[in-house]
């Protein structure tokens, strides 16, 4: 009589456990790994923002543009909106050319907010995980950048 081969049912809980303890400890290293890589991904976009606003501004002095506001400056093929030597809030939105499924945006008071599509809601209202710009309001007030990290997991 050939006798069967197999394992018992005490050793397959004991995997399962193993499996359910293994699971436990690298779940909240993994979840801490996409929250680190959505905030340093909002850093790199405040800076390069910022970027974009040094490298608008510089463009427009030295083309001789004025000061003020609705002006149009032509950089690498497009037209971007200034005010006051930076750019507008369109401007920003024209310079930065984000893909629209990755990023969402919205203006309100002077200001861009940024944020990405995997968070839900609108900024600033619905989560603090955005990038916000604050266009110049005049000759001696330059744009702000503001980021806030606070809900992005």
């Amino acid at each position: 009589m050939s006798k069967i081969k197999g394992f018992t049912l005490i050793e397959l809980v004991a995997v399962i456990v193993i499996l359910g303890v293994i699971t436990a400890i690298s779940l909240p290293k993994f979840v801490n790994l996409q929250s680190a890589a959505l905030s340093g991904t909002m850093q790199n976009l405040k800076a390069q923002i910022e970027a974009q606003a040094n490298l608008a501004n510089k463009v427009a002095i030295v083309t001789d543009l004025r000061g003020g506001t609705g002006r149009n400056l032509s950089i690498s093929g497009l037209t971007v909106r200034m005010n006051h030597l930076y750019p507008n809030l369109t401007g920003m939105q024209t310079l930065l050319a984000l893909d629209s499924s990755v990023w969402q945006s919205r203006t309100r008071n002077n200001s861009l907010y940024i944020w990405h599509d995997s968070i839900s809601g609108q900024a600033p209202d619905e989560h603090s995980c955005y990038v916000r710009y604050r266009r110049a309001t005049g000759a001696n007030n330059p744009p702000q950048y503001f980021i806030e990290l606070a809900d992005c997991s």
